[in-house]
């Protein structure tokens, strides 16, 4: 939210398209233009949304508005396959930034609304969370307190092309964020191309972000995270 919120102050981009629940609770894809639109859309909803339906409707306007995306790691592989496709030269032109989020499964919103019902969980949810290892939770922060759900209940509700997605960190985004294991309240950055490398910078600079050097063990963990969504993947492709 922070480097997006700064994308648009700076006039990196002009528009944002993010996710936010909608009526339901069910996520939609949202576009915002300025820092009070973001901050609406902050937050993690842990069910699938179609956040591309609202860039394809960005995209398909008669418009120069530079527009950025976040999006989980299959969202990014469909913006940067628009990108390079010659059918599509609005996406090639227009999508300037592109912020991926860490991610190994999701749920639909139909799949997370039973399994909250099936869990007694009723009334608005302030907050999802997922803890590092050896956790193996669902936290969700209630207006009546804090439940916890185990996750073996939760990943036998995950959509089943997850299974297939290969890809943990939005590999072809400029800059994928997720969580930094054992360190509450910091996220992992990774800058991917120049254009993410120069908006985390000027995000430090400005005061916007504080940056340290991860730990050996929490990249080994990450990179060791990754290969085994790749590997699973590469499993159940062969298996289907």
């Amino acid at each position: 939210s922070a480097l997006i919120s700064l994308a648009l102050d700076a006039g990196i981009i002009e528009e944002a398209v993010l996710t936010k629940a909608g009526p339901r609770g069910a996520p939609q894809g949202v576009r915002v233009r300025h820092r009070t639109g973001v901050l609406e859309a902050a937050g993690s909803l842990y069910a699938a949304g179609a956040g591309l339906q609202a860039l394809n409707q960005a995209l398909a306007e008669d418009s120069s508005d530079k527009l950025g995306l976040v999006g989980l790691p299959c969202q990014t592989l469909a913006a940067a396959s628009m990108k390079a496709h010659p059918d599509h030269p609005a996406a090639s032109q227009r999508l300037c930034l592109v912020i991926g989020l860490f991610c190994t499964w999701n749920l639909s919103a139909r799949a997370l609304r039973g399994l909250l019902a099936a869990e007694g969980v009723g009334g608005p949810i302030n907050k999802f969370d997922i803890p590092p290892p050896p956790a193996e939770v669902f936290v969700l922060e209630t207006q009546a307190g804090t439940k916890e759900i185990p996750l073996a209940k939760v990943r036998r509700k995950t959509m089943p092309g997850c299974a297939l997605c290969p890809d943990m960190t939005a590999e072809l985004a400029d800059i994928s964020v997720g969580a930094a294991e054992g360190r509450p309240g910091w996220n992992t950055l990774i800058a991917r191309t120049p254009a993410g490398v120069s908006l985390i910078n000027e995000a430090e600079k400005q005061g916007i972000l504080v940056l340290e050097e991860p730990a050996p063990e929490s990249l080994e963990h990450l990179r060791g995270a990754a290969q085994g969504k790749r590997s699973r993947a590469a499993a159940a492709w062969k298996e289907r």
